[in-house]
């Protein structure tokens, strides 16, 4: 693994026409996937690695952060990190090429530019994933969907949980 500095850090994060163009020019294709990414834990670190061992040499993996208005839309509150922060938390990661914020409630708009080949969703029993007919509003996606498996019980939402209830007053 090598180091990065800030500014390689904040290269990676960059539009959707940036990402697109890097990808057609250099790479053999784009990967996709997105989420909110809010208190990056452990279940995160683990989904991005999956993600580059299921995507073919060559391509570029692009994550689509949610903005906060997006997040807001999304869950109806806002996110405990600012998008610029958890931005930079992902650009981090060694396995993430691009890092795109979109403001809408979901990707459809993004993916739509983006035209990736293969789209990656982590699903559980209680998140299910994306399938052919979710993505249909896409017309004319032709891409591979795949569904990898979240493993163990990581969550942003039980994580608020815990932190709250660690620090009741009594």
């Amino acid at each position: 693994m090598s180091l990065h500095t800030n500014k390689q850090m904040r290269s990676k994060i960059v539009s959707a026409a940036e990402a697109k163009h890097y990808a057609d020019s250099v790479t053999l294709g784009i990967a996709f996937t997105s989420g909110c990414f809010d208190l990056f834990h452990p279940g995160h670190v683990h989904f991005l690695f999956k993600c580059r061992e299921v995507i073919p040499n060559r391509h570029t993996l692009v994550i689509g952060l949610n903005s906060d208005n997006s997040v807001w839309k999304w869950k109806q509150h806002g996110p405990i990190y600012d998008q610029d922060t958890r931005a930079y938390m992902l650009s981090m990661h060694p396995e993430v090429d691009f890092v795109v914020k979109f403001d809408e409630r979901n990707p459809k708009r993004l993916i739509k530019q983006l035209k990736p080949d293969i789209l990656l969703h982590g699903h559980s029993e209680d998140r299910p994933a994306w399938t052919r007919k979710s993505v249909a509003e896409l017309e004319d996606f032709e891409g591979e969907i795949v569904k990898l498996n979240i493993e163990g019980k990581w969550s942003t939402t039980d994580l608020t949980r815990q932190i709250s209830a660690s620090f009741r007053i009594i």
